[in-house]
């Protein structure tokens, strides 16, 4: 899957895809995904409107719940910060 596919020792790149690593005594699962809607022209950008609800989907859809740590390029609709 992927725009890249690019491994290293020390990383990895996701795109809707998570990844569990070991961190001292606990597994720590992340999951990251490219997609934004601020910058056009990037491969990355996802259009506001319809093609960004369908991102939004597909995040309801391949985000696991036991994930601890949840990268992407853009913030959040709603946060539980604000």
């Amino acid at each position: 899957s992927g725009l890249f596919k690019f491994y290293s020792k020390s990383m990895q790149y996701l795109q809707d895809e998570s990844v569990s690593i070991q961190v001292k005594d606990r597994r720590v699962e992340i999951y990251g995904s490219p997609w934004q809607p601020q910058y056009p022209g990037y491969l990355t950008y996802a259009e506001p409107g319809f093609h960004a609800n369908q991102i939004g989907e597909k995040w309801n859809r391949t985000i696991p719940n036991s994930v601890d740590i949840l990268a992407t390029h853009t913030p959040p609709k709603v946060s539980i910060l604000a």
